[in-house]
């Protein structure tokens, strides 16, 4: 069996190999040979991979409690316009449905959120909470993960969060600023 080492020189000088279990193999043989040689590593490194997956996932899910203040579900219904048959004949408009649209508003001190996920299924997502019942969520980026009472989460796409801010009677009308908007585009599925 012939192996030889990687090696890499410099002005002359051979350099010692960076991972010495690294080897260039010719021929069928050998090639199997290799393969069985770097098959503990592979078997170490998917243990690995496995063992700290999961622990990067497990983080530490901090929940806030907020006052759930309107949930609304509307259909996604796109017109399909079908062409009249005959000349005499009316062009017929059927609706098609494409799922069911949840919206929901929360309110925690001065902040309000606006959420919404869509689903093509027709569950009601809206009748596991009750208006004005107090609702953990947490809010990672611009999504909102808003938990259910089974423990687990629904993810909702982050429309927008405003700051209502409180006016004091001495505060000239002309001072007074906006509530703060960020508004996101994706709104992603109810899982």
């Amino acid at each position: 069996m012939r192996t030889v080492n990687l090696v890499s020189t410099t002005a002359g000088f051979a350099a010692p190999p960076l991972n010495p279990t690294i080897r260039r193999c010719k021929g069928h043989e050998e090639q199997r040979s290799c393969e069985r040689a770097q098959r503990p590593f592979r078997r170490t490194l998917c243990l690995a991979m496995l063992i700290l997956v999961p622990a990067a996932e497990a983080r530490d899910k901090t929940y806030a409690t907020g006052q759930l203040v309107k949930v609304t579900m509307s259909d996604i219904v796109i017109p399909l316009n079908l062409p009249p048959l005959c000349q005499n004949c009316v062009a017929l408009q059927w609706p098609l449905p494409l799922g069911v649209n949840y919206l929901f508003e929360i309110k925690q001190d001065d902040i309000a959120y606006v959420v919404a996920c869509v689903s093509k299924a027709k569950k009601s997502y809206a009748a596991d909470w009750i208006i004005h019942d107090p609702v953990e969520y947490r809010v990672e980026k611009d999504k909102l993960f808003l938990k259910r009472a089974n423990g687990k989460e629904l993810r909702l796409g982050l429309l927008t969060r405003t700051r209502n801010a409180k006016l004091e009677p001495t505060t000239p009308v002309s001072s007074q600023t906006a509530p703060q908007k960020s508004a996101r585009l994706m709104i992603p599925d109810c899982h």
